[in-house]
């Protein structure tokens, strides 16, 4: 998971062992690792969603928390981010599709997806998503449980190691939010009024 991670203060047990009496206030653990900070963020209009229906994109980004790591994260107008009917048994669904040839068009010539649905997402931020061949979306994924899901009130997170994409320099995506037969959800990027989003990686 991306957490940022903290270690607890041991400064008043070592005090305790002084031989000179001291009094100390107790200082905030300090965090391991820096915050993530997006390299690029998109912010979405709220209520564009086709039908006035649906899951509806806040923002959405793009991070690099370390070199062999992108992560794509998506805010949602409301919380939870996606829905699951159990009456109906329908569920929302979350798609990012990516490429990395510069001239390719996204998500038309997308090389990989990434995907988690409503019904599955809690147990997918445990065990994690899967990695498909957006060629061969039908069958099954080229890889199992390699996509990190973090799930923070509206927000969905997924991370995936970039060597399994191609390890690129440049990468472009868009995610593509809908419930279940909803001809056509809301993107994040719009790329109705955006080109997809484009980021040159870290060598």
């Amino acid at each position: 998971m991306l957490r940022r991670l903290t270690i607890p203060s041991i400064m008043a047990a070592m005090l305790l062992t002084s031989a000179s009496a001291v009094t100390t206030t107790g200082a905030e653990p300090e965090p391991t690792d820096p915050p993530i900070v997006p390299l690029v963020t998109y912010e979405d209009p709220v209520g564009d969603v086709p039908g006035g229906e649906g899951p509806d994109f806040v923002s959405c980004s793009l991070s690099e928390p370390w070199q062999s790591l992108v992560s794509f994260s998506f805010e949602f107008a409301s919380d939870p981010p996606l829905s699951y009917d159990l009456e109906t048994m329908s569920t929302a669904e979350l798609w990012v599709a990516l490429a990395t040839d510069p001239a390719a068009v996204v998500p038309e010539d997308a090389t990989h997806l990434l995907g988690v649905h409503g019904a599955t997402l809690e147990a997918e931020a445990v065990t994690g998503a899967a990695l498909w061949d957006a060629s061969q979306v039908e069958d099954d994924p080229v890889f199992w449980r390699v996509v990190d899901v973090e799930v923070e009130g509206a927000t969905v997170t997924l991370a995936v190691d970039r060597k399994l994409v191609g390890d690129p320099d440049d990468l472009h995506f868009v995610g593509i939010v809908s419930a279940e037969g909803q001809e056509v959800g809301d993107f994040c990027p719009d790329v109705q009024e955006l080109e997809p989003g484009r980021y040159q990686l870290d060598g």
